[in-house]
């Protein structure tokens, strides 16, 4: 949910927000005025869809791949293709970029791949800005991005799914919480 902090920040009017990226596993509402949440949320009374979010994998703008399929797609991620010449590009090495397992975008990714191993050299982008600067950096990078983030500096190359943008409101919301709900909402 992070592409969507800034939609939050327009929406606090003065308030001061503390933003924390959490897995789903560590949201304590009790604790919190609302929860952003990409895809699929645990079993809750309050949770309203403001959104949706598609996800998409990516390659540099300067690599000459236009589309993958879903079989080029499982291949570049699992391993068994590892050189662009093989899904038309150049002849180069590729280089996958994930996310930790427990991000929602990977989330979304592994729901859609279901049982699809990862290269064993694939490499780690702790979010989503760490995910578009390696992209931009290296014409060979694949990896995966909202549509928030992939609208320039890389080529969406295949839409791996749509998901829902969540907010989660504890049990007695604050009055803060549901203003900034109602903004989010337009």
């Amino acid at each position: 949910a992070q592409p969507w902090l800034a939609e939050v920040d327009a929406c606090v009017e003065g308030l001061v927000v503390a933003a924390e990226l959490r897995s789903i596993d560590f949201i304590d509402l009790d604790k919190a005025h609302l929860a952003l949440l990409l895809g699929s949320a645990p079993i809750i009374e309050e949770s309203y869809q403001i959104d949706s979010e598609e996800i998409f994998i990516v390659v540099n703008e300067e690599n000459p791949v236009i589309e993958l399929s879903r079989a080029q797609v499982s291949g570049l991620f699992g391993g068994a293709l590892r050189d662009w010449a093989l899904v038309s590009g150049e002849n180069a090495e590729v280089k996958v970029w994930v996310y930790p397992a427990e991000d929602e975008v990977f989330q979304a990714f592994a729901h859609t791949f279901a049982g699809l191993p990862i290269t064993p050299e694939a490499h780690l982008a702790h979010d989503e800005a760490a995910m578009l600067a390696a992209l931009e950096a290296d014409p060979y990078a694949l990896g995966m991005l909202t549509g928030h983030m992939s609208e320039t500096g890389v080529r969406r190359v295949f839409r791996v799914a749509e998901v829902p943008v969540l907010v989660l409101l504890p049990e007695v919301p604050s009055s803060e919480a549901i203003s900034i709900l109602s903004c989010l909402e337009k």
